[in-house]
């Protein structure tokens, strides 16, 4: 999609300011990998949460709550802890000191499966070449051949330095709660006996509404902003906005594709010569019909 539209840059007069209007779907509403996103974050630093970029503080109202914070308007609030951190607020000096860098436990190790990729590099190792396949059929290979399935590595214990922040940690240095009230928050939110939300109980609610995570570019949109084009999204359930025929066309090919009998949609085969019959341009999308749209 990005690699579309810069083609379509390419040959667009650069003297005109060029909207670029999408369809929510899935292409067009990518995210950022590294892109300011609540449910990317977890309760805890570190882990498998993704390093999200860094944010800038533009102003008070929006970024900032009415509790005691440490960041200002103009600051830049990083999301993985620096070496230049204090570290998180919740521990002590003593406890950030001894947690701040990654360690390993004397002593104890933890037994980890073997990747595919590791797999077939073993494989390849004794000389076997048939390294194709799932990694069901490449595991019954390697027992056929006595290697391994699993190996021990030694238990590590993660130090909070250059490491992605906790939810907690971000929502603290705005202000958005009461550090002496901690324990009343929770990822979600706590409920009601009636099993309403307390809003204001949610982290992800809380940071939720932040102007930076609420404006996030996808990263379409970033792309445009690079390029100099302006990049938006039309309403949902309208496809008649976006790109007007294509969104019709879509609709029609779906719909006859709906209408298909079972049998034309099992084997892979038939279901391909179907898809193939719902897009072609001599029985369904002519010409005469797309103009219509």
């Amino acid at each position: 999609m990005v690699i579309q539209m810069e083609d379509c840059i390419d040959v667009l007069k650069p003297d005109f300011d060029i909207l670029f209007l999408f369809d929510h779907s899935c292409g067009p509403d990518r995210q950022q990998e590294d892109g300011l996103n609540v449910e990317n974050m977890s309760g805890n630093y570190g882990g498998k949460q993704s390093k999200m970029q860094n944010t800038v503080i533009t102003q008070a109202e929006g970024y900032l709550g009415p509790y005691q914070h440490t960041l200002n308007p103009g600051d830049i609030q990083t999301m993985v802890f620096t070496a230049d951190d204090e570290g998180p607020f919740w521990m002590s000096e003593t406890e950030r000191h001894e947690n701040c860098l990654d360690r390993i436990v004397p002593g104890k190790t933890l037994i980890k499966k073997k990747t595919k990729s590791e797999l077939i590099e073993e494989l390849r190792t004794k000389g076997l070449t048939n390294t194709n396949g799932t990694y069901n059929s490449l595991r019954a290979i390697c027992e056929q051949n006595q290697i391994s399935l699993t190996e021990a590595i030694d238990k590590v214990l993660q130090g909070w330095q250059d490491k992605p922040k906790r939810m907690l940690q971000v929502v603290w240095e705005r202000g958005l709660i009461d550090e002496n009230n901690i324990g009343q928050h929770t990822l979600a939110g706590r409920k009601y006996e009636m099993g309403i939300l307390l809003p204001h109980t949610s982290l992800k609610m809380l940071l939720g509404k932040c102007q930076d995570f609420t404006k996030e570019e996808t990263l379409l949109q970033s792309k445009g902003t690079k390029l100099g084009v302006k990049v938006d999204c039309t309403p949902k359930c309208h496809c008649e906005l976006a790109g007007k025929g294509i969104g019709y066309s879509w609709g029609c090919a779906k719909n006859l594709y709906r209408l298909q009998p079972l049998k034309n949609k099992r084997r892979k085969d038939t279901f391909r010569k179907t898809v193939r019959l719902c897009l072609s341009r001599n029985v369904l999308l002519t010409k005469e019909r797309v103009r219509k749209f």
